[in-house]
């Protein structure tokens, strides 16, 4: 097969075993959450009275498996083409970096529990950078959209102050907090850093960008209608707050190729080998004097 080396095949070993273990320990109701999380809560307890004690935390459950889906997304797509997918392993990468912080930040750490816990995760996922065909470019100096770029650092305050805020709590862990006990002070504060890390990467024209654009507005769209509709939950946003995260996730949605950023330079990190179908102007091309990325 043409364009297969050793690196390739590895780098799919790993990406199908990661894939395989979320398909394996994945909690399934995270996809049932995304649907019954927007149900009255007099819906929702007539359809089954062991639905009520869910009912106070279902913002941060509808919240949190929008993050989750980025993170299975991520690895899943590097089964296929990964030189394309780029900016959706950098997301998973994020996640589980961001994961880790948090620990840290609440003093939950402890590196014993988290490499029993996600050792996999931990190990394999930076694997897979080092493994993807584009991973020499991953530091280069890119270009960016500006104008993108701007609204991610104009948003990235409130939802660092939120983040921090939600650590916070859970640092408290008051006797009876229920959210505490379920860690979901932390969730959020996972919630809310990576949608500015996840931003961040989606103002650049890494390979694939316009997945980790969608998460990151509709995460913050989500967030946002889930404060408006169910305004007395806990981490629900105040009106004027929850109206501006909507109008700015609606913002983040990918832009077209007019308003992508520029090309980069970005030499030798992968062969021309996986770009059947690109537009002329997007495939690479494998030649030391000239960029990878060129305009025709």
């Amino acid at each position: 097969m043409a364009g297969v080396t050793p690196r390739r095949i590895a780098l799919y070993s790993v990406a199908a075993l990661l894939s395989a273990a979320l398909l394996v320990s994945i909690d399934w109701k995270v996809a049932l959450e995304l649907v019954l999380g927007w149900l009255p809560s007099t819906t929702l307890a007539s359809l089954h009275p062991s639905l009520v004690p869910w009912l106070p935390h279902r913002l941060h459950n509808v919240s949190m498996s929008v993050i989750e889906s980025g993170f299975i997304v991520g690895i899943a797509l590097q089964l296929y083409k990964p030189e394309r997918w780029l900016a959706p392993l950098l997301q998973a990468l994020a996640f589980i970096v961001v994961i880790v912080g948090i620990e840290i930040v609440t003093a939950e750490f402890s590196l014993g529990t988290s490499l029993r816990n996600n050792a996999p995760f931990l190990i394999l996922v930076p694997l897979m950078l080092v493994l993807h065909p584009r991973a020499g470019g991953v530091f280069r100096v890119w270009r960016i959209d500006r104008v993108m770029a701007a609204l991610v650092l104009a948003a990235a305050l409130p939802w660092i102050v939120f983040a921090i805020g939600q650590a916070h709590l859970q640092q408290l862990s008051v006797a009876g907090d229920e959210h505490a006990r379920l860690e979901h002070w932390k969730r959020m504060a996972t919630f809310a850093s990576l949608i500015v890390l996840w931003g961040a990467i989606s103002v650049t024209d890494y390979p694939g960008w316009r997945i980790t654009a969608w998460f990151v507005g509709l995460g913050a769209t989500i967030y946002a209608l889930q404060s408006l509709l169910f305004s007395g939950l806990a981490s629900a946003a105040p009106l004027g707050w929850a109206i501006a995260a909507g109008a700015w996730g609606s913002t983040s949605s990918p832009r077209s190729d007019e308003a992508a950023p520029s090309p980069r330079t970005f030499r030798n990190s992968v062969t021309p080998s996986g770009d059947e179908g690109l537009p002329r102007h997007r495939r690479l091309l494998d030649d030391d004097s000239a960029p990878c990325w060129c305009w025709a």
